[in-house]
């Protein structure tokens, strides 16, 4: 007896609906300029990245994204496209691509191609809808890998270069980090003006606080502060997975969920339970100014905070190696 996954499934229907296609092709002038315009845009900021040419990105994905929000049948297409819109918003691809990271170079290129070839199938003159609905799946699957290898990136910048930035001395560091600041800050009343927190939100935030005072009075660590540290992170993950602008923490905090469910207790641990209670400390502040009382200035004050905590609780977290005679870990 042959089993088809229900995946499977879907990826043949999609295959064979040809209704997105249709109304594709009504709009194909339109989008065709649109598409063009995208690709060339990508290359620029791949060139230069810069955040005036992001911006520029953002608004042709924007305009891009406008055009095809009608078609019935690209819904999970589209979201693609969305989640890219937001991290470009956030100047996420011209902060990773001024890394000169290859690997991220490499993966965009890629997305180009598979977007093109997408978008010559939808132009060409010899109508092929089961090529063109097999390159909108493979387009839906390298955009959701493009998403995921950008937030584990960015991730791992940020924590790099917040652990770099904690160790700077000097006026000049002091000011330079201030005037960025001041330029890109978005005050957390301005932030919730638009958005609204369901009442739920804040009680199962509330009730997560309760649950992590384990951590204040803990003599040591113990297998079941890994388990409340798991269910605390694993909540504010829900809470701010849905607002895009905090989606980087959402993302930094589940990975490292999944490298606490696989810590076994060993000798770096009473340096785990210091470093826990300063990123909870964080995370506690910047719930109250940011999404309680509403009163920071910055909802991104506490980011150089979060991320040099999460990369020191990271290392703390690796298996510690008996045979290494390079001495004791280093913690900054």
């Amino acid at each position: 007896m042959l089993i088809t996954s229900s995946k499977g499934m879907q990826r043949s229907s999609s295959i064979q609906d040809n209704a997105p296609y249709r109304k594709l092709q009504e709009k194909k002038d339109e989008i065709q300029k649109r598409t063009t315009t995208l690709i060339q845009t990508t290359h620029s900021l791949l060139k230069n990245p810069s955040k005036e040419i992001e911006e520029i990105f953002a608004l042709k994905l924007k305009d891009f994204i406008l055009h095809l929000e009608s078609i019935e049948g690209l819904e999970d297409f589209l979201l693609q496209f969305e989640e890219i819109y937001g991290l470009a918003e956030t100047n996420t691809f011209s902060y990773l691509l001024l890394k000169n990271d290859q690997s991220l170079e490499d993966v965009i290129l890629y997305l180009l191609e598979v977007f093109d070839m997408w978008s010559q199938l939808l132009y060409s003159q010899e109508e092929d809808i089961k090529s063109f609905n097999s390159a909108s799946i493979d387009l839906t699957d390298t955009l959701r890998h493009f998403i995921d290898v950008s937030y584990k990136f960015k991730h791992e910048y940020q924590c790099l270069d917040a652990e770099a930035e904690v160790q700077k001395e000097g006026e000049e560091s002091l000011e330079q980090t201030t005037e960025t600041s001041l330029i890109s800050a978005t005050s957390a009343k301005s932030y919730f003006s638009e958005i609204e927190l369901d009442s739920e939100v804040y009680d199962e935030l509330l009730e997560l606080e309760r649950e992590i005072e384990v951590l204040s009075y803990a003599a040591s660590y113990t297998e079941d502060i890994t388990v409340s540290l798991i269910n605390f992170f694993d909540g504010y993950t829900r809470v701010l997975n849905p607002l895009m602008e905090f989606k980087d923490l959402s993302y930094s905090l589940m990975v490292l969920n999944q490298n606490l469910s696989e810590y076994k207790i060993d000798e770096n641990s009473e340096m785990l339970l210091i470093l826990m209670r300063g990123l909870i400390s964080d995370l506690l502040e910047w719930k109250r100014t940011v999404l309680v009382e509403q009163t920071a200035e910055d909802i991104h004050f506490m980011d150089k905070s979060f991320y040099s905590n999460i990369a020191q609780i990271e290392m703390s977290l690796l298996p510690i190696d008996l045979d290494d005679d390079e001495g004791d870990m280093e913690f900054f």
